[in-house]
């Protein structure tokens, strides 16, 4: 009887087990994490807080992978073309979110821009949607909409400087910006491009450059003293911090924005 009870008990857990999700970064898991239906459940791929453009593949990845009946990946990266095969389903965000180019290169940080966040949202389409949770967490991101565009549209400023090209997508709020690395942060620029950005902070009379969260940089460090402005710290990899979501990271950045663009 002890015997009989013990794999009921076992089938009856095999029969409950939900469906493995895997997103391959954080940017693009909180979203997912958000409408997915209650009989699936959602892992990220990079933990750490590495450079995601290198990353590479560890056994305990594979394994994950291998378990999965569906990864979420944005489909620019080398080493997201490794990935394919090991899921049982694979979708790319890059086949119906617009990305921009930049340098030759496609821009993959689209998730700061809530307009390019709602559209990746949209997309979301499967058996693993929960239809009324998708409705409810697009109307938050439509109010995260609002907010950038209430809260940049009044600026002294329309131009940022940041530590790499991350920031392209705030065009969409009439925001420009330039890069003191290209679009992979552990680019070092060259002697005569940083005295270039340097002189272009000064005729602009720009006072903040932004640099990601968990970044340094001797660039940095050089442009700050010389330019005589301040460093702000932006959120563009969104490691978790406690309870906070996507839309918690984007409203601090939010702010930082602001306080860079000397907003009203």
């Amino acid at each position: 009887m002890k015997v009989f009870l013990s794999l009921f008990l076992l089938l009856l857990g095999i029969s409950f087990a939900k469906d493995l999700i895997v997103v391959s970064t954080y940017p693009l898991y909180y979203p997912v994490k958000n409408i997915v239906k209650d009989s699936y459940r959602v892992d990220v791929l990079i933990k750490t807080s590495g450079d995601p453009h290198h990353y590479e593949l560890n056994p305990d990845d594979m394994r994950r992978l291998s378990q999965a009946s569906l990864l979420i990946t944005l489909g620019v990266e080398p080493w997201e073309r490794k990935l394919m095969g090991y899921a049982k389903r694979t979708l790319e965000a890059r086949n119906w979110v617009f990305l921009e180019k930049a340098y030759g290169q496609t821009d993959p940080h689209f998730w700061l821009s809530p307009k390019r966040t709602i559209a990746y949202v949209q997309g979301l389409k499967g058996d693993f949607v929960d239809e009324n949770k998708k409705r409810q967490y697009l109307k938050k991101l439509y109010a995260l909409d609002h907010e950038y565009r209430k809260g940049l549209s009044s600026c002294k400023f329309n131009l940022l400087v940041s530590t790499h090209l991350s920031l392209g997508y705030l065009k969409d709020y009439g925001i420009s910006s330039v890069g003191i690395a290209g679009l992979h942060a552990e680019e070092e620029p060259r002697p005569k491009d940083l005295a270039r950005l340097i002189d272009l902070i000064k005729e602009k009379g720009l006072r903040y450059i932004l640099v990601e969260k968990g970044f340094s940089s001797d660039a940095v460090n050089k442009i700050a003293k010389e330019a005589r402005v301040e460093v702000l710290y932006i959120n563009t990899s969104m490691l978790p911090e406690g309870n906070k979501d996507y839309i918690d990271f984007m409203l601090e950045n939010l702010q930082t924005l602001r306080r860079a663009l000397e907003c009203r």
